[in-house]
């Protein structure tokens, strides 16, 4: 672990617990041995159902507290260096989201151009809009590669 990072635990054993459900859905239960590089403990990894559970080998970054009934782990989503609420990144809603703001740049764009005197005979805006939506969603792709 370094400075004031996130703890890095590796998964030494896991055994798949009970499902439960909560007011956020539905839950599997997992039983680990984990190791923070010192020293060996068992705690409960709780996933939605659906989602992967944890593999023996596994670094996962987490915080650990202590329950009623023994040590919970909780991973922690800032892993990919993410703001905001701190959750992993999900491609299909990074592509949704990215799709809507370039759908927001069109927009402004033809309305400038319309402010501008630009006519646009018998076509539909839908029609106006696909290319210049397609163009800001290129754009932000690229600018993205670009960062990496």
């Amino acid at each position: 672990m370094k400075g004031n990072s996130v703890p890095t635990y590796v998964v030494e054993r896991v055994e798949q617990g009970n499902t439960f459900e909560t007011q956020h859905g539905s839950f599997q239960s997992w039983c680990l041995a984990i190791t923070d590089g010192e020293k060996q403990m068992d705690a409960e990894l709780n996933t939605k159902i659906g989602k992967d559970g944890p593999t023996i080998g596994e670094r996962i970054e987490g915080e650990l507290t202590k329950g009623q009934y023994g040590w919970k782990l909780k991973r922690s989503y800032s892993q990919n260096g993410g703001g905001g609420r701190g959750y992993a990144e999900d491609p299909k809603k990074s592509a949704e989201i990215r799709r809507m703001a370039s759908q927001k740049a069109a927009i402004a764009l033809l309305a400038a151009e319309v402010a501008a005197g630009l006519t646009f005979k018998d076509e539909k805006a839908s029609e106006l809009l696909k290319p210049r939506i397609d163009f800001f969603e290129r754009d932000t792709i690229a600018a993205g590669e670009g960062a990496s």
